[in-house]
Formats: C-alpha cells, sequence, structure tokens
C-alpha cells in the first residue's frame, strides 16, 4: 500500500479538492496507524480502502486527528483513483461501506457518481432563530423552517 493524492472534481493536477487515497489487499490497519498517515498526508481526510469482494469496498475516511463517518469528495476521488489503476470498470455499480452507512457508486462515462441518503433535520428552528436568520438574509423563511447540519 501506497498512498496517493488524489484531485476530486478535476481533471488538473492541484486542481479540485484533494484527498489522500490508500487501497489495502487484505486488511485496514489498526486506527493509530490510520490517523498517522492520514496526519502524513496532510488532507483534510484521507480514505482507507479495503474491497471485500462482489463489488463492495469498506471505506474509512481520517482527518489527520480523527475519523469521520463519510466524506464524499474522498469517496469520488477514491473511485476515479481504482477506476484508472483497474480496480473498478467502467459501467459497473458498486457499493461503499462506510461509517455513515452504504454508499451506492456508479462508474459512467468515466466519471463517478454518488447515490447519497438523504439529508436528516437535526433541529428545527423556533420563530426568534427563524426571525433573526430572515433579517440576517434580508429575506423572509417560510413556516416551518428546517435546520439542517451535515457531517
Amino acid at each position: 500500500m501506497y498512498p496517493v493524492t488524489v484531485d476530486a472534481f478535476s481533471s488538473v493536477p492541484f486542481g479540485g479538492n484533494p484527498a489522500g487515497v490508500a487501497v489495502f489487499e487484505d486488511k485496514l490497519p489498526d486506527e493509530a496507524e490510520m490517523r498517522r498517515i492520514a496526519a502524513k498526508m496532510g488532507y483534510s481526510e484521507t480514505a482507507f480502502i479495503l474491497p471485500l469482494g462482489g463489488n463492495r469496498f469498506r471505506i474509512r475516511y481520517f482527518t489527520p486527528v480523527e475519523e469521520v463517518p463519510l466524506c464524499g469528495h474522498a469517496t469520488v476521488g477514491s473511485f476515479a483513483y481504482m477506476l484508472k489503476t483497474g480496480l473498478v470498470r467502467e459501467g459497473e455499480s458498486y457499493v461503499a461501506q462506510t461509517g455513515a452507512g452504504d454508499i451506492n457508486v456508479d462508474i459512467a462515462d468515466g466519471l463517478v457518481w454518488l447515490d447519497m441518503a438523504e439529508p436528516k433535520p437535526l433541529a428545527f428552528l423556533n420563530d426568534t432563530d427563524s426571525a433573526a436568520l430572515a433579517d440576517l438574509c434580508q429575506a423572509s423563511v417560510p413556516q416551518p423552517q428546517m435546520f439542517c447540519i451535515f457531517h
């Protein structure tokens, strides 16, 4: 395994959104080692990938300091890298098992498509906060208001 840098959302080196990618054959390293590798890579996220067979992959994501359940650009970059190296194929569908659940991945026309889950509301704004937000945005916000936090 040699970690590589991928530039998601770009065909230009050092363009797009960079992430680290490391593919393993038999098992993922322990958590401390993944954190150490992610810190060395220095990107917002590094994806650690284990092929499970049957078009399924286990992916764990680490920042330089902690594990996160999911990273969209690292997932796109991971599958683009695996397409380039022959680990996945054009016209196929895959499943990425992540800390946030299973993500369906399609490879079509040289592009990686993710079927992300619907966002889940974590909290609703009360009338006071809604009015403050509307004033801040200089727009009226229809009731009821939903405030989503994605992580």
